[in-house]
Parts: structure tokens; C-alpha cells; sequence
């Protein structure tokens, strides 16, 4: 699965080149999400850097990329996270 979503990023990075930056968007978040349930630290990061370097497009493709990897964060803590 990592490789499909590594191939995922390497697209959006070659649709960022190309213009595409609504494209660009929707791979790497989608490849942001996917990282984020395989909890690949790695791949997460590699994801996160690229959505930072395209410009937003589409919030609610972006915002859900982001939900998913803080709610797999929140399900990771050993205590809630409002009660410290």
C-alpha cells in the first residue's frame, strides 16, 4: 500500500510541475490520508511538505486530509486530549 501511495505523491508532485495544482492537491491529499491510516511517519511527512508547497484550491479535499491525520493522532494518545 505505501508504494501505491508513494506513486500517489509522485503524481501530484509531477501535476504540481505541470500546472495542475487542483490536481496536484487532490493526490497528495489523498496520499496525506492514506499515510495517516497506515500510520507511515515517513510518508506522512513526505505528504505534508508537498501539500504545504501547493497553493490551496480545494479546502474541503485539504481539510479532510488533515482531519484524518488528526484524528489518527487523537485515537494514538494514551489519555484524551482535552483532559490535560
Amino acid at each position: 500500500m505505501s508504494i501505491l501511495l508513494t506513486r500517489l505523491l509522485r503524481q501530484a508532485e509531477q501535476k504540481l510541475t505541470a500546472g495542475d495544482e487542483a490536481e496536484a492537491e487532490t493526490l497528495c491529499s489523498q496520499a496525506l490520508e492514506g499515510a495517516s491510516v497506515l500510520c507511515n511517519t515517513a510518508l506522512v511527512a513526505e505528504a505534508a511538505a508537498l501539500l504545504n508547497r501547493i497553493p490551496w484550491v480545494d479546502q474541503q479535499v485539504r481539510g479532510a486530509a488533515v482531519l484524518a491525520l488528526h484524528n489518527k493522532a487523537v485515537s494514538m494518545q494514551r489519555t484524551p486530549v482535552d483532559v490535560l
